[in-house]
């Protein structure tokens, strides 16, 4: 994956069943090991910042996560860091906490992150916002991550908004969830894995290293 080569879209062949031209899914669906990495956001606006991080988990992995406000602390927004990657070419995936914006704002996030050549989109609850260090923000959470799946999926495959609107050009995504797979009530999260298969992500990813496929193609 090199910056301003494009090359991601040509290292691997388009499969059947693929949703997206991404690299990610290219890997996945050929069969091979794919690597991801989340790019520690910079508390800055100048783009090297995250330019410099960018190339070096560039050359060992197959998308970087642009993490959104993890922790529920400030940080350039997963929305700018997709900005900068996908303009130096590389192959990032976006982030959506459901803490921040409602489904309005989200709906279109993800057209313009699929107008500016993101593939990817990881879909997220988010942490209270308690947990970070502006705990007096009032938190949203208009969806959780299960339906946030099921309304970009309606997108992606019906081409409506959830109003049921048409969508002149649905966006073509790589969707994806999040799971902890030693959630109670069992180890390997039997219920919380299949719970979150039937919105219709293409693959979930443990919240942690685990000796589970880090990233499973439903």
């Amino acid at each position: 994956m090199n910056p301003g080569s494009n090359g991601e879209f040509y290292d691997y062949p388009v499969l059947p069943g693929g949703s997206s031209r991404g690299r990610l899914e290219r890997v996945l669906r050929s069969g091979r090991f794919a690597v991801t990495a989340e790019l520690n956001p910079p508390d800055s606006a100048n783009p090297e910042d995250t330019f410099h991080q960018a190339l070096v988990l560039s050359s060992v992995c197959d998308a970087i996560n642009a993490t959104d406000a993890s922790g529920a602390n400030c940080h350039m927004s997963s929305m700018g860091i997709c900005a900068l990657l996908t303009r130096a070419g590389y192959s990032p995936v976006l982030q959506i906490s459901c803490r921040d914006r409602n489904r309005i704002a989200i709906q279109g996030d993800v057209l313009g992150a699929a107008a500016m050549g993101v593939h990817n989109v990881l879909c997220l609850t988010g942490d209270g916002v308690q947990t970070g260090d502006q705990p007096e923000a009032k938190p949203v959470f208009d969806l959780d991550s299960i339906s946030l799946l099921g309304i970009i999926r309606g997108m992606r495959d019906d081409g409506v908004f959830h109003s049921g609107r048409k969508i002149s050009s649905p966006p073509k995504l790589f969707l994806g969830a999040a799971a902890n797979p030693f959630t109670p009530p069992t180890i390997g999260g039997p219920c919380v894995w299949p719970r979150r298969s039937r919105p219709g992500p293409s693959l979930c990813r443990p919240s942690t290293a685990t000796t589970f496929p880090c990233w499973n193609i439903i």
